[in-house]
Parts: C-alpha cells; structure tokens; sequence
C-alpha cells in the first residue's frame, strides 16, 4: 500500500529525480510492496524469489539503488524493504478473520460470532449450542460445512490477489504516466514574444 507521504520520503524523492533506472527502481519497491502483503512477509524479501516478485529486467541492480536511497537493507538471505508504514502480516490476518466471521454472520452463520465479538448477534449462545449437537449427530454435515469454509477462503483470497494485482497495475501505469511527463516537462521558461 501507498501512504500518504510515500511520495515525500527522502529516499523516494532521489530515485525519482534519479536517472530511469533510478525511478524504474520505484516500481521495483511498489511490485516488492505488494508481494510482501500478499504473502504476509512484512517487508522481507528473499532473494531466490526477487525475479518472481519484479517483472524488473534488472531486479538486483533495482534492489541495489533501493539499498543506497535507504529504502531497504540488505540480510543475510536477500532484503527487507521500509515495512513501517504498513500493516503487518498478524494484523491483516485478523481483520481477515473478522471480515469472514461478519459475512458468514450475515449468510446466517453465527459459529463464529462470538470468538470474534460480532456486535448485536443475539443467536450466538443459540448457535453454538446448536451447532455442537449437530456436529455430534451429524459428522458428515461438519466434514461438507469445513470444506466450503475452505473453498469460501480460497474464493476469497483469489479476489484480494486479484485486487492487489490490478492496484500494481494501476500504480504502475500511473508512476509511468507521471514519470514520462515529468521527463517531458520544459526545463526552463520559455521566452515571451517580442522580449530579447
């Protein structure tokens, strides 16, 4: 994710006024950005996966101007971009967690409602007494609930991947955008007519 003073950073501000490598080297950081939400790697990138996580056709030398501008450090087993600023992995697998139990909540399954503190369910002593005598009764209906729990996840996932994807995309085609006109700008006033 991009925060509001992203732009602002130092180290943001020398790679974009840099040579095109230097600026090619911000959507290094973008792509490396959101690998590590998708994976929940908190900003650590290994370095046998930095060519899957950069369509860059140089991700080491990308990886090195990120490293000079202070945008990352170099480990023992790759880099750790700046993950200051975002939100760590734990942190977005609970308001995951909350998510799913507030739709499941609202499809009419209440088993979760109380582990995760769904406000105003007034079925949730009901349910889970509910759902404890059916589980006993019926353990096949537990096996077919827990596997469309596990495809509803799977469903899910691929929409958040999906989404994170197209908002590189988007970043991407915006930071081109902006970096192309920014080259393209005059340099200089241009002269006014009849003044020598």
């Amino acid at each position: 994710m991009i925060e509001a003073g992203f732009w602002d950073e130092p180290g943001v501000i020398e790679l974009g006024y840099g040579d095109s490598e230097s600026r090619s080297a911000l959507l290094v950081l973008l792509e490396l950005r959101s690998w590590s939400m998708t994976t929940g790697t908190d900003g650590v990138i290994p370095r046998r996966i930095l060519r899957r996580a950069t369509a860059h056709h140089d991700p080491e030398r990308a990886m090195e101007h990120l490293v000079e501008a202070g945008l990352a450090e170099v480990t023992g087993d790759g880099w750790e971009i700046d993950w200051s600023t975002q939100i760590p992995a734990e942190e977005v697998s609970s308001i995951r967690g909350k998510w799913a139990a507030r739709k499941r909540h609202y499809r009419g399954n209440h088993t979760d409602c109380a582990t995760w503190g769904i406000k105003g369910c007034d079925k949730v002593s009901h349910e889970t007494s509910t759902k404890t005598s059916t589980v006993e009764s019926h353990p096949i209906r537990e096996g077919k609930e827990t596997e469309e729990k596990r495809r509803e996840e799977k469903r899910r996932e691929a929409k958040l991947n999906l989404l994170l994807l197209l908002l590189v995309l988007v970043l991407r085609t915006h930071l081109v955008w902006a970096l192309a006109l920014g080259a393209l700008a005059p340099t200089r006033c241009p002269r006014r007519l009849g003044s020598r």
